[in-house]
């Protein structure tokens, strides 16, 4: 797991399936992460009972650690029904998405975002807790920065 930077701000980036475990944005959030792009290619509209718990863990992401995430998903097909349920959104750190492309369509989402609101408190807080501290302190060493 890895960072970058764009301008000045620490980045990471989560692949699909990753999303399902809170630590893999946890961990980059203690160490500086403020905006977390997640690309993904989810279920089809025929399972339809996966879209919501799809956007919900996307959601928890941003608001449990206080960080921005950008989703890129692939927008549903028709004929042959392949790719995803779409739904590429934007998410604040407060959890409130803040735009949500179609199921269909290819569209391309474009917002300013101010990244010092995320101030990932929310993962830092984790640290207070005595018990964790070194589990937390040896997972933060293996996400990495590009020299």
């Amino acid at each position: 797991m890895g960072l970058f930077r764009i301008d000045e701000h620490l980045c990471s980036a989560l692949i699909c399936h990753d999303s399902r475990y809170p630590e893999l944005v946890r961990l980059p959030v203690i160490k500086g992460a403020r905006l977390i792009f997640y690309l993904s290619c989810e279920s089809d509209i025929s399972q339809e009972e996966k879209i919501e718990p799809y956007r919900a863990q996307v959601v928890a992401r941003a608001v449990e650690n206080n960080v921005f995430i950008v989703q890129a998903n692939t927008p549903q097909k028709l004929e042959p029904r392949e790719g995803s349920h779409g739904q590429s959104r934007i998410v604040s750190n407060k959890g409130a998405l803040i735009q949500e492309a179609s199921i269909f369509s290819e569209e391309v989402l474009i917002q300013d975002v101010d990244i010092s609101l995320a101030k990932g408190s929310t993962a830092l807080q984790g640290l207070r807790a005595a018990f964790l501290n070194d589990w937390w302190k040896q997972g933060v060493e293996l996400v990495t920065l590009p020299d």
